[in-house]
């Protein structure tokens, strides 16, 4: 499979982060967004090397505490992610404030989706980017 490369232009960070359009080249990118704007390339279908290393999709909704409020397992579960964020997840400005934080990563497993959104939800607490 041709390993293709695409051009995402994004703005903003943390919860501001978001995806202001996705381009076949770097000129197209900066013809529609000007130059000196935030291009990343991305490999398309690198899902499926993850996939191919033995790698699900989870989704671990964990509380400020550390306390496990959900797993998930796309593939296991219709093969769905989630459609939408808990009623209690609010995002404000660059801060997240929230009571259930909903992660999202590729993992081994439901125990190693679970250490990774442990150092996620680490990492938000160390920066002061998780308020209550």
């Amino acid at each position: 499979m041709e390993n293709k490369i695409i051009y995402v232009v994004t703005d903003g960070e943390y919860s501001d982060f978001h995806i202001e359009g996705v381009y076949e080249s770097k000129e197209l990118a900066e013809e529609v967004h000007g130059v000196g704007c935030d291009i990343g390339e991305w490999n398309l279908n690198t899902d499926i090397n993850e996939r191919r290393q033995g790698l699900k999709r989870f989704n671990v909704m964990m509380l400020r505490d550390g306390s496990i409020h959900q797993v998930r397992d796309y593939w296991r579960n219709n093969r769905e992610p989630l459609d939408h964020k808990p009623a209690d997840y609010f995002q404000f400005d660059k801060k997240v404030t929230l009571s259930i934080a909903d992660f999202e990563m590729w993992a081994k497993d439901e125990t190693h989706a679970i250490k990774i959104a442990n150092e996620r939800r680490v990492q938000l607490i160390a920066s002061n980017q998780w308020v209550e």
